[in-house]
């Protein structure tokens, strides 16, 4: 009998059972229970399932017990698996776990934008992405583990010429460009908040704050410059409450992003924003797929099998392993 036709459980609630767990959700394997000999979590869950007490497993039958803690107290757990009576039982081999694609995100630790875009795209090649408000080439960076991980390439665009300085170092791959887009050419007031930068005037939060103008340009013309031919897997809009302007200004007819992910929130807020815009994209054969966060993410109508590959952030930790570069921005 394999893994996925019998019945298991994992004794352990902790960092070691929550791998365990992982690992065998994502081989699609229902786990009945979770054992734990700490009476304050008895029936609580973890990932829906919940924590029983030794003694109410012992009456359940045909439960195969994999025992996920650690090393160091293994021993003592199979003691009292015994001394209760319990017999089909294995320590859980945790180079099992270890086994899942090892991948560090550099986008936020709760979106995790970057590890849905892998996923989604983990069987295309020469992967082609669009950046709009790119800021930072590491830091809570969206595609630099496509850079990474899957040799992909494209551009990055942002009006602070310090962030694009940094990226023509660190993407030598990429094409960079320093400016601003909106539905039109001209010249805007940029507006530098730390994290929250605008052109908007609306979004200004200091009205002291340094501020100078930047060139503005629309996406349809970077795109009739630079992707004539080229097939675009990704746009991503993050551009603190010009998103609308943006979509305005792309011509969706010519160039049509496999995947857009929007920042569909009002800057520094939850408060959704997607109806100021999201019907340009419904209009140009988008379908919306998932809400992460504070990003949408859309895919065209052509490539809707991609929306079942658009997966939630705890499926995605049940498939790879994920470390974290934003645990070491400071």
């Amino acid at each position: 009998m394999n893994e996925n036709e019998k019945k298991i459980a994992i004794w352990g609630s902790g960092d070691y059972g929550k791998m365990a767990i992982r690992y065998f959700l994502s081989k699609n394997v229902k786990i009945e229970c979770i054992v734990d000999n700490d009476k304050n979590k008895w029936g609580t869950k973890v990932n829906g399932i919940e924590i029983v007490s030794p003694g109410i497993f012992l009456e359940m039958q045909d439960i195969h017990l994999y025992i996920a803690v650690n090393v160091s107290i293994i021993k003592d757990i199979e003691t009292q698996c015994d001394e209760m009576g319990i017999k089909n039982y294995e320590a859980f081999d945790f180079r099992l776990y270890s086994e899942r694609e090892r991948l560090i995100s550099y986008s936020s630790k709760r979106d995790m934008e970057d590890v849905v875009l892998y996923h989604a795209l983990k069987d295309v090649n020469e992967i082609f992405y669009i950046d709009v408000g790119s800021n930072d080439p590491y830091e809570r960076n969206v595609t630099k583990l496509l850079y990474d991980m899957k040799n992909a390439s494209g551009i990055n665009i942002d009006p602070q010429r310090g962030y694009i300085d940094m990226t023509n170092r660190e993407r030598p791959r990429d094409i960079n460009i320093c400016c601003a887009l909106s539905d039109e050419d001209g010249e805007l007031e940029l507006y530098y908040q730390s994290g929250y930068s605008t052109v908007v005037q609306e979004n200004v939060k200091d009205e002291d704050c340094y501020h100078e103008k930047v060139k503005v340009t629309t996406l349809k013309k970077i795109c009739e410059k630079y992707c004539e031919g080229k097939e675009i897997h990704v746009l991503k809009i993050d551009a603190e409450g010009s998103e609308a302007k943006i979509l305005a200004g792309a011509d969706f007819k010519r160039y049509k992003p496999w995947i857009v992910v929007v920042e569909a929130t009002n800057p520094g807020t939850m408060e959704d924003s997607s109806e100021k815009w999201e019907k340009v994209l419904f209009d140009n054969t988008y379908e919306f797929a998932r809400k992460i966060g504070v990003n949408k993410f859309y895919v065209l109508k052509e490539k809707k099998d991609l929306i079942r590959e658009i997966l939630a952030v705890d499926s995605l930790k049940e498939k790879y392993c994920i470390y974290h570069a934003e645990l070491f921005f400071e």
